[in-house]
């Protein structure tokens, strides 16, 4: 699918953000890079995300995302220890 041109401040940071922490879920952390993630985010919006980089960034560091539970906490020590 071939990007379109739309300016990425038409895209709305909440949204990007919602499908940032859907994919950061399910991706291997230790394997995935954040261009990859952008990447991810690009062809599931349609549109170009070069000028979000820095914002994409931010989100996807763990220091950002929202609280977790220890469910999450245990998958998330137990991803840490597979190999890419």
């Amino acid at each position: 699918m071939a990007l379109v041109a739309v300016a990425p401040a038409t895209v709305d940071n909440a949204l990007i953000v919602s499908r940032l922490r859907e994919l950061l879920a399910v991706a291997d952390l230790q394997c995935t890079t954040e261009r990859q993630l952008r990447q991810m985010l690009e062809e599931e919006l349609g549109v170009s995300l070069a000028e979000k980089k820095a914002f994409i960034r931010e989100q996807a560091h763990p220091l950002n995302a929202a609280p977790i539970t220890l469910s999450d906490a245990l998958l998330l020590r137990h991803r840490r220890w597979r190999r890419c």
